[in-house]
Parts: C-alpha cells; sequence; structure tokens
C-alpha cells in the first residue's frame, strides 16, 4: 500500500481505532499514525512504513 493509499486511513481515525482489534493483552494502546507519519507524507507514492501486520490488517479489512 502507498502513502496515498493509507492516508485516508489515518486521517478517518480508524488507523487508531481499528488497528487495536486484534492484538494481544500488553501489546500497547493506539497510536494515531505510524511511525515518521511527517516524513512519509512527503513521499504519497512511496510504501507505507513503519505500521505493525495489526495495523496493515486493519487497512485490508
Amino acid at each position: 500500500m502507498t502513502v496515498a493509499q493509507f492516508e485516508p486511513f489515518v486521517n478517518s481515525g480508524a488507523f487508531a481505532r481499528d488497528a487495536i482489534a486484534g492484538r494481544e493483552p500488553g501489546d500497547g494502546g493506539p497510536r494515531m499514525c505510524p511511525d515518521d507519519w511527517s516524513h512519509q507524507l512527503r513521499r504519497p507514492s512511496w510504501p507505507v512504513t513503519g505500521v505493525s501486520w495489526y495495523e496493515a490488517a486493519a487497512f485490508a479489512a
């Protein structure tokens, strides 16, 4: 997925809300955006990095 494809998911709040559904206890609370998101936004056609498996699965769902 590219940054441009993932951006609406982050902006809608679904990244923070939906990505925690499958986490195990103790994995931590929700994050508001991927690692280094402000830097990634400068390259909308590049792949998203710094997301967990759960965050990527929530986007795919």
